[in-house]
């Protein structure tokens, strides 16, 4: 397998559109024969794809591939998820540096994938034009902001996250949220993206790919409190679709929206737009990894051991709504489907949150 880059570091990007342009930039990966020095992310043994190439595996967050945080329950989730890759269409809103959209794409799915952070999307540029052809071709990359409306958005990091030794908003996966929105969030860089409604992207995305051919699809979420506007969106396109509708795959960003105030609270409207969405869906877990890691024989030349995707089932719609409401956790995955996986462990959530929290990050005891 022979990696590629781009013939320059980053294409330019076109100008921002005006307010009321519903358009946004579709940036194809680029092919060239030029050899790349990039490197291979070897991922764990056990999950369907080997690895991909990216730019440098030294950054964030290839780097941590070695130590098993690289996501790998997400990506177990996407290979029972995806168990036919090559007619599965990907929706990838919050790609950040593609650790995701190149692991589908490597599979052989379709994906579409949203970024509105700048040093994020040049990042992802740089590592979809380090693999083969046959990778890149599967991924259509945009710089926007979905959302709930079309026009262009200004977004912002929190001070101090893109300097200070910690890294840029690219490897803190700090993307994609409208400046000032949310606990404690002050503007530190910002700057304007063309936005786009989600559910316009979604049907475009499911669209193309029924036209081709592709009958099954998948959404993966992680726009860092976006989720909100972009899930409010979704709502009717997801409500008109036939079960089973495309599994929903969200991480969930509670803590950025205050609880003070009860019902009329940031963190209760947050919840309310959230859980709206979810409740389409038959099946709703909390996305988590066993406590004790599973090792592959010794002879294997992949990354012998890692934690198994564990998920903690909801009993309803309003028991997610009660641990989103009260939960301390920053982030989580919360993954909706109206077939329940079956090669995923599955638990019933445990009750309070610093139990369920513990228990999903793999630090708590087995029940």
């Amino acid at each position: 397998m022979t990696a590629r880059r781009l013939e320059e570091p980053f294409p330019p990007r076109a100008a921002t559109p005006a307010a009321d342009s519903p358009t946004h930039e579709v940036v194809p990966p680029r092919d060239t024969a030029e050899p790349s020095d990039a490197d291979y992310v070897l991922l764990p043994a056990g999950l369907a794809s080997p690895g991909f190439f990216v730019r440098n595996a030294s950054a964030h967050p290839w780097v941590e591939q070695g130590r098993n945080s690289l996501a790998s329950p997400v990506l177990e989730l996407l290979d029972e998820t995806m168990a036919a890759a090559e007619t599965t269409t990907l929706v990838n809103a919050g790609a950040s540096v593609g650790a995701i959209a190149l692991y589908a794409a490597s599979l052989g799915a379709t994906v579409h994938v949203a970024e509105a952070d700048p040093d994020s999307f040049e990042a992802l540029l740089a590592n979809v034009a380090a693999n083969p052809e046959e990778v890149r071709r599967r991924i259509t990359p945009s710089f926007v902001a979905v959302g709930d409306r079309p026009g262009a958005v200004r977004l912002s990091t929190p001070a101090g996250e893109a300097g200070g030794g910690r890294g840029s908003a690219a490897s803190e996966n700090e993307s994609a949220r409208p400046a000032g929105e949310g606990l404690g969030v002050e503007a530190g860089r910002s700057w304007e993206v063309a936005g786009v409604a989600f559910d316009a992207y979604l049907d475009a995305a499911l669209e193309e790919g029924r036209a081709e051919g592709r009958t099954d699809a998948l959404v993966v979420m992680d726009l860092d409190g976006g989720e909100r506007a972009a899930l409010r969106s979704a709502f009717g396109s997801l409500a008109h679709r036939p079960a089973p509708r495309p599994p929903l795959l969200v991480e969930a960003h509670p803590g950025l929206f205050s609880p003070r105030g009860g019902p009329t609270s940031e963190r209760a409207q947050y919840v309310a737009a959230v859980c709206r969405t979810l409740a389409l869906y038959r099946h709703l877990f909390f996305l988590g990894r066993e406590q004790a890691p599973t090792c592959a024989p010794a002879t294997t030349t992949r990354a012998r051991c890692r934690h198994r995707a564990l998920l903690y089932r909801f009993s309803s719609v309003h028991e997610l709504a009660r641990f989103l409401a009260s939960t301390s956790e920053a982030a989580l995955w919360v993954f909706a489907s109206d077939d329940a996986p079956s090669a995923v462990r599955q638990r019933p959530m445990p009750r309070g949150d610093a139990v369920g929290a513990a228990n999903a990050r793999g630090e708590g005891s087995e029940s």
